[in-house]
C-alpha cells in the first residue's frame, strides 16, 4: 500500500536480535511502518524521537511471519476507527479500483471491505516472500583509514542519528541505568516506563507526560560536537540527509537544513480533537508547570494539546517514506550514529540501502545484528567525530578543536575509542565471516524494494 498509508504506519519496538529478519515488503508504506523501539526512542530527550537510546512501545518480532499481518490489519482497524482515510481514495490510489462509475457505486461500509479485502491478499503476498539474508561486510572497507577516505571522498552521505549523539549535551538517553526509562520507573506508577511515550496510555492518561514532558523541553541544551560534524558535511556539499530519530530540536540549533524529524519534534503542538496546531511555545507555560495544557479554538471531548512528537502507536511524518525512497537512489555512503537501530522502521534504513554502499557504525557499542557494517568506530560519538574531523583537518562549525589518541583495534573493521562497549561476536557473524565470498556475496541486483 503506498501513498497517504505511508504516514500512518505506527511505531513500534523490536528484538535486536530479530533484527533484519522480517519479511520482505513492497512498497513505501512499510517504509514509514511501525514505530518501533529504538534505543534511541529517540522521541523524547534529545534522543532519538523519543528515548534517548532506545524505544518502542508496541514490541514487535522481525521473524514473526504474522508481523506483517497485525500491522497491516492493525492499521486498517485505526484509520477505519478513526475515519481518518477515504477508502474510496485509497483504492483508487492504489489502483485496486479505478474506474470511477464504479467507485461512485460504492457505499462506503462496502469500500471499507473491499480494502480489508485488498490488504489481506497483500498481507498474504508479503508474507510469501522470501527472507534476504543480512547484509555482509564488503572487505574492500575495513580500516578507520578507509572510513576517513570515505568520508572524504563521498558527497552523497545519509547520516542516521539516535541519541546517542545528544548525550553529552546533557540529555540522558533512554535504557541506561541512569536513563530517562529508570527516572520514569522511579517516579510514575506505570505499566511499563514507555507506557509514558505510548499514544494508547497518553489518550487514557495524560497525566503522567505532561508531569515529565519538562525534563524533555527543548531550549536549554546546545548541540554536541556530532550535531556540528553532520552541519560540516553540509557545508561541504556532502551531506544527503540526516535522518534522526531526536525529538531535542538540536539539528534545527546547529542549523543542518536537510534534516528529517523522523520521531517529529517539540517544535508544534496539535489538538487531539480539532487538530488545531500552534507552536509549541504556546503551551510552555503549562509544561513547565506539569500541566495539561488544552486547545483554545475547541471544548472537545479531548481536546489536550499533544506535542508533535510521534508515540508508539503513531505514524510517522508521510514524508518519511518520501524522501528515504528517493535517497536509497543516490546514498554512497550512511554514518549511524548513537542509535541502537531497535525501533522501526528507522532501524530497517541500514538493511534498505544497496548492500554495496559502505556503511559506518558510530555507536558506544555494536548494535543492528546480524546485518554487518563495513567499519564500527565504537565509543562515544563525539570522540569518535573529533579524531576524524583531526585527520581530515577539518574544523568543527563550533571553531572547538580537541585531541584524541588514536584508537585501539578489537578486531577486523572494529576500533575501540572512550567510552566503548565491547560486545562479543556472535556465532551467526563469525559463521558468516568464515564462508567463501563466492558463495555469500552481496547482492548487486540495486536496492531491493521487496527486503524488510
Amino acid at each position: 500500500v503506498h501513498g497517504d498509508t505511508s504516514a500512518d504506519c505506527s511505531r513500534t519496538e523490536m528484538d535486536s536480535e530479530n533484527h533484519g529478519n522480517k519479511r520482505a515488503k513492497t512498497s513505501a508504506q512499510e517504509i514509514s511502518e511501525d514505530k518501533s523501539d529504538d534505543d534511541d526512542k529517540e522521541q523524547g530527550t534529545g534522543s532519538d524521537s523519543g528515548s534517548g537510546d532506545s524505544d518502542s512501545n508496541s514490541s514487535s518480532d522481525d521473524s514473526d511471519d504474522s508481523s506483517s499481518d497485525d500491522e497491516i490489519m492493525s492499521w486498517y482497524r485505526r484509520v477505519r476507527h478513526s475515519g481518518e482515510i477515504n477508502p474510496k481514495q485509497v483504492l483508487k490510489e492504489q489502483h485496486i479500483l479505478t474506474d470511477q462509475d464504479q467507485l461512485d457505486f460504492l457505499d462506503e461500509a462496502y469500500a471499507w471491505d473491499l480494502l480489508k479485502h485488498s490488504l489481506k491478499l497483500i498481507s498474504q503476498h508479503l508474507q510469501s516472500q522470501p527472507v534476504r539474508p543480512p547484509r555482509r561486510r564488503l572487505h574492500e572497507f575495513h580500516s578507520i583509514d578507509h572510513a576517513v577516505e570515505l568520508i572524504r571522498t563521498r558527497n552523497k552521505i545519509m547520516v542516521l542519528t539516535g541519541a546517542g549523539i545528544s548525550v553529552s549535551c546533557g540529555i540522558p538517553d533512554f535504557r541506561s541505568s541512569d536513563g530517562l526509562y529508570k527516572m520514569v520507573e522511579h517516579r510514575f506508577s506505570l505499566p511499563d516506563p514507555q507506557a509514558l511515550f505510548d499514544i494508547r496510555y497518553f489518550v487514557d492518561n495524560p497525566v503522567p507526560f505532561f508531569q515529565f514532558a519538562k525534563e524533555l523541553y527543548p531550549g536549554k541544551f546546545s548541540p554536541s560536537p556530532s550535531h556540528y560534524f553532520i552541519k560540516l558535511l553540509e557545508n561541504k556539499d556532502k551531506l544527503l540527509r540526516n535522518y534522526t530519530q531526536n525529538i531535542d530540536t538540536l539539528e534545527q540549533v546547529a542549523g543542518i537544513k536537510a534534516c528529517l524529524e523522523c520521531h517529529g519534534s517539540f517544535r508544534t503542538a496539535t489538538c487531539c480533537h480539532c487538530k488545531n496546531r500552534v507552536p509549541c511555545e504556546d503551551i510552555r507555560d503549562s509544561i513547565m508547570k506539569e500541566e495539561i495544557p488544552n486547545c483554545t479554538k475547541c471544548e472537545g471531548p479531548f481536546n489536550v494539546m499533544k506535542p508533535d512528537i510521534v508515540f508508539f502507536g503513531e505514524g510517522l511524518p508521510s514524508k518519511f517514506g518520501e524522501y528515504l525512497l528517493e535517497d536509497l537512489e543516490v546514498v554512497d555512503l550512511l554514518i549511524v550514529m548513537g542509535s541502537s537501530l531497535r525501533v522501526k522502521p528507522v532501524c530497517n534504513v541500514p538493511s534498505r540501502l544497496n548492500p554495496n554502499v559502505p556503511q559506518i557504525l558510530i555507536n558506544r557499542e555494536r548494535v543492528g545484528q546480524p546485518h554487518q557494517f563495513d567499519i564500527e568506530l565504537l565509543g562515544n560519538c563525539d570522540a569518535v567525530i573529533q579524531y576524524i574531523c583531526n585527520q581530515l583537518k577539518w574544523t568543527l562549525p563550533n571553531g572547538k578543536t580537541v585531541s584524541v589518541p588514536p584508537p585501539q583495534s578489537d578486531g577486523p573493521s572494529t576500533y575501540l575509542f572512550e567510552g566503548a562497549i565491547r560486545t562479543p561476536t556472535t556465532d551467526a557473524e563469525s559463521t558468516m565471516e568464515g564462508r567463501d565470498d563466492d558463495n555469500m556475496g552481496n547482492d548487486e541486483s540495486g536496492v531491493d524494494m521487496n527486503d524488510d
